[in-house]
C-alpha cells in the first residue's frame, strides 16, 4: 500500500503507470487545521527487480492564486511538499516501509504553471519521458529539501474520491461572427477537455472556457479575473492532452492556434466531481420540467468537487456555508451525499474551534475571512446540513 499526501495537488505514478484513478488529490480542505492522506493498493503495480515511485506536484487550492485576496503565494503556503510511504508485505508477513526522504530527487516538469482560477500551461518539450520508470538517468536532477509540517495534522482521508465521473462528446463546432472557433459541449459542465493533438513543434494551442455566447460570439467577462485557459505547447509528436492540476466550468470552449480543420471527435469533455451515487431521477411528460430537474442535478455535479461551492467557473469557487445549507435538501434528494457532507462538516468544525463555535461564511476559510464569523443563513449550515443528511 501507498499512503500519500501533497501540498498542493499531486499525481502519483509507479513504474510508469498511474496510481489509482482519482484526480485533484488530496482535494480541498482546511490545510492549516488538518491534512488528509490517501491510501492506494499498488499490489498490481509492484514488479520484480527495480521499482520507481514518482509524483508530479501542482498548486491547487493550497498554493498559488486562490481565494479572495488575489495572493499568488497561496492561501495556505508557498512551497510544494510531498509525503508518502510504501508499505510492502511479503509472503512471510514481513513488512518493509519505504518513505519519502532526502534521498529523493526532483526536477522541473512540463507543467510550467497551474492555477485553479487561471488554468494550466503544459510544454510537451519539457516532458521527462519515463520519469516514473526504472532506468532513467537522474544525474542532473536536484536533491529535495526537508519540509516542516505539524505531523499531528496528518490523518486518514475523509473525502470521497474526485474522479472523471462522465464524458461528453462535442455537440457542435461553432464559427462565430467574430471569426472564432468554439466548441459547444451542449451542456454546462465542470472538468476539462481531453483531446488528440498532432501539431508542428512549438505550436501553442489555447483553450478558453466560457458559459454563454454574447451576440453569437464567445463571452467570458462574467469570469472576472479568472483566465480559465489551457495552453498546450507541442513537441511535434502526436499526443493526448489534458490538464493535470486545474478544472474549468462552462459550456463553450474557444480554440486558438489549431492548424487545419478541427475534428470534434478529437475532443472529449471530462466531467469531474466527487464520487457520489445518484439516488434517483425524475421524469415527467413535460420536457421543460425534466430540464429544470436536470439543471439542479448538473448544478450539483459542477459544484460538488470535494467542497460544496457557490460557483465552479470564476475567481471564487469557495465553500459558502449559506449556499451549501440552502441546497443541502436538494443535494440529499439527488445523490447519496452523507460522506461528502461529513467531510465538509469536519472542515466546518475545524473552522469553528478558533471562533468559539461561530461558523464562517466560507468553509474551508480563506485568509480574507480568517477572523470573520458568519450570520444567520450562513451559520445555519451547522444545523441545517446535519439535519437534512440525517
Amino acid at each position: 500500500r501507498i499512503y500519500a499526501v501533497g501540498l498542493g495537488l499531486y499525481k502519483l505514478e509507479m513504474n510508469g503507470k498511474p496510481v489509482g484513478d482519482e484526480v485533484l488529490t488530496p482535494g480541498y480542505h482546511a490545510y492549516n487545521r488538518w491534512i488528509q492522506y490517501q491510501t492506494y493498493d499498488v499490489t498490481g503495480l509492484v514488479q520484480a527487480g527495480d521499482n520507481v515511485l514518482g509524483a508530479m506536484l501542482g498548486n491547487g487550492w493550497y498554493k498559488g492564486r486562490f481565494g479572495f485576496t488575489g495572493n499568488a503565494g497561496g492561501e495556505y503556503g508557498d512551497t510544494f511538499g510531498f509525503l508518502c510511504e510504501l508499505h510492502l508485505t511479503d509472503a512471510n508477513g514481513n513488512t518493509t516501509v519505504i518513505g519519502s526522504d532526502l534521498s529523493w530527487k526532483a526536477t522541473v516538469g512540463p507543467v510550467l504553471d497551474s492555477s485553479i482560477y487561471d488554468g494550466e500551461t503544459y510544454d510537451a518539450n519539457q516532458k521527462v519521458c519515463g520519469w516514473s520508470k526504472p532506468g532513467l538517468d537522474t544525474a542532473d536532477w536536484k536533491g529535495v529539501k526537508p519540509f516542516e509540517i505539524d505531523f499531528n495534522l496528518v490523518e486518514a482521508r475523509r473525502n470521497l474520491p474526485i474522479k472523471i465521473m462522465e464524458t461528453l462528446p462535442v455537440a457542435e463546432v461553432i464559427h462565430t461572427p467574430a471569426g472564432e472557433t468554439v466548441l459547444d459541449m451542449g451542456q454546462n459542465m465542470v472538468g476539462w477537455l481531453r483531446f488528440k493533438v498532432n501539431a508542428p513543434k512549438g505550436t501553442e494551442i489555447m483553450l478558453q472556457w466560457g458559459e454563454v455566447l454574447q451576440g453569437g460570439n464567445f463571452f467570458r467577462d462574467n469570469l472576472r479575473s479568472a483566465k480559465a485557459e489551457y495552453h498546450y505547447i507541442s513537441d511535434g509528436k502526436e499526443a493526448i492532452a489534458e490538464p493535470n492540476f486545474t478544472f474549468y466550468g462552462g459550456r463553450y470552449i474557444k480554440v486558438s492556434g489549431w492548424e487545419g480543420e478541427l475534428n470534434p471527435d478529437d475532443f472529449t469533455g471530462c466531467v469531474v466531481y466527487s464520487d457520489m451515487e445518484q439516488t434517483g431521477q425524475v421524469e415527467t411528460a413535460h420536457p421543460l420540467v425534466n430540464r429544470l430537474f436536470l439543471n439542479a442535478l448538473w448544478g450539483q455535479k459542477g459544484n460538488f468537487v470535494d467542497v460544496p461551492t457557490d460557483c465552479p467557473q470564476r475567481d471564487e469557487r469557495m465553500g459558502w456555508t449559506g449556499d451549501a445549507q440552502v441546497f443541502s435538501g436538494t443535494a440529499c434528494m439527488n445523490m447519496d451525499v452523507a460522506a461528502f457532507f461529513s467531510k465538509y462538516l469536519h472542515d466546518m468544525w475545524m473552522e469553528q474551534i478558533p471562533r468559539g463555535g461561530n461558523v464562517p461564511f466560507v468553509v474551508p476559510s480563506a485568509r480574507a475571512t480568517e477572523g470573520g464569523a458568519g450570520s444567520s443563513a450562513w451559520g445555519d449550515a451547522a444545523t441545517v446540513i446535519p439535519w437534512n443528511v440525517y
